[in-house]
């Protein structure tokens, strides 16, 4: 592995790359407060599939620069942060989990020129409704209570699985605590890419959707994978990505080679 920072001004963004060094580059954007080891480990079968793996910590989240004020973690400036290491690493492979899959898919909407989009777990489309709602709900409790009794509280949720705890209490520690909750407001007032600006990407998407999690309903992933021009789409359980957690990128990775094979 190693690792490095992508200075940006006043945001200093840090990055973990995997595989060999003169392999072409797919660069992954994580969820909201999670990380980019986490997402390494989602994302761990593009290595195998010949790819050099480049995650990172958003802005405002882990390692990178904590940010307070949500205004920071607006989608646009995802979306800049991204096309900065995409020309740091010549990345033309690009992809993202939940609102990484909104900034993924963002910046493909801009016209870049890419190999392939992968997508897993997007939350919505447009403005969120009551999916953003329920982001903007765990936000206010993590600024009334604090992290570690909102934790709690998930974790005393039997609806909740327990493998989510798991990542969750390794995850939110990581984070400066107003910058998670500057995070978890932002991700929740943004609205996603709509299904007309998914119509103009070009490159072959691969899309999964979880069917059993209310976080990131599974229409909105078969809605994403529709409207793309070349999109496919995989399914996936909550309880499968619980028991391997790369089965995320790997099903991405299968959907856009069936996109590919199907033009």
């Amino acid at each position: 592995m190693r690792t490095w920072r992508l200075d940006l001004g006043a945001v200093s963004l840090a990055v973990n790359e995997r595989g060999e060094a003169d392999a072409p580059a797919a660069l992954v954007a994580h969820g909201a407060g999670s990380t980019g080891e986490f997402a390494a480990r989602c994302w761990s079968g593009l290595v195998e599939a010949g790819y050099r793996l480049v995650t990172y910590d958003l802005r405002g989240h882990g390692a990178s620069t904590p940010l307070p004020d949500p205004v920071d973690h607006a989608l646009p400036r995802h979306v800049a942060d991204l096309a900065a290491l995409v020309d740091a690493t010549g990345a033309r492979v690009v992809g993202g989990t939940s609102l990484g899959a909104h900034v993924a898919a963002a910046y493909a909407v801009s016209g870049a020129a890419l190999d392939a989009l992968l997508l897993a777990a997007p939350g919505w489309l447009g403005a969120g409704a009551a999916t953003a709602a329920a982001h903007a709900a765990v936000a206010e409790e993590v600024a009334a209570i604090g992290a570690a009794a909102t934790l709690a509280r998930i974790a005393a949720d039997p609806a909740v699985p327990r493998w989510v705890v798991i990542e969750l209490d390794r995850a939110w520690p990581a984070h400066h605590p107003e910058s998670l909750v500057a995070a978890l407001r932002a991700v929740a007032a943004d609205p996603a890419p709509g299904l007309d600006a998914l119509a103009n990407v070009t490159a072959p998407a691969g899309v999964v959707g979880l069917v059993d999690d209310p976080g990131h309903p599974f229409a909105a992933a078969e809605a994403y994978a529709a409207a793309l021009r070349r999109g496919a789409l995989e399914s996936l359980t909550l309880g499968e990505w619980g028991e391997r957690r790369a089965i995320l990128g790997d099903a991405a990775l299968a959907a856009c080679r069936r996109a590919i094979a199907s033009r």
